[in-house]
């Protein structure tokens, strides 16, 4: 049962502990994400990894017993997941209306095939770095990765809370 629970203890800790640095009233330390420090250089100190990890499982353990359970994991999980979609809720209708904007430029309520090809063309010389009119694998990465960062950028310009 133990090693049952490594994995996905791991899994949360590493991955799912975003969520929980976002929480007000709490030291910077254990609250910054991964790409803010309180290290001058930017990078997270291991004190600052650990102190995020003990954090992260205080909060997955809900009985307190010191030792997460299959049970407490899924509860865990469940809880984020509900928090995440209640977050995607509140802010879809708003970036669905963004997206729709963009691609429709005269504003007439309508995607036309011709504003849906010119959109397609946009992102796909924006993601051509070279220029040579062929979006590579590498190039095609990089421009997910920005379109990724970019979308981020909006949600975090929206300020929407879930309630």
């Amino acid at each position: 049962m133990f090693s049952n629970l490594i994995l996905p203890l791991a899994a949360v800790l590493l991955f799912g502990a975003g969520t929980a640095f976002a929480e007000p009233g709490t030291e910077k330390a254990a609250e910054a994400p991964p790409h803010e420090s309180t290290e001058k250089d930017g990078g997270v100190s291991g004190e600052e990894s650990a102190a995020r990890a003990g954090k992260k499982f205080d909060e997955i353990d809900a009985d307190k017993d010191g030792a997460v359970s299959t049970v407490e994991m899924d509860k865990y999980r469940e809880a984020e997941k509900a928090k995440r979609e209640a977050a995607r809720a509140t802010r879809e209708p708003e970036m669905k209306k963004k997206y729709h904007e963009k691609i429709d430029p005269d504003g007439d309520g309508k995607i036309t095939r011709d504003e849906f090809i010119k959109n397609a063309n946009e992102r796909h010389t924006g993601m051509d770095g070279d220029g040579d009119g062929t979006v590579s694998r590498e190039e095609f990465h990089e421009g997910r990765k920005a379109r990724r960062i970019e979308h981020e950028n909006s949600r975090d310009d929206m300020k929407l809370e879930p309630q």
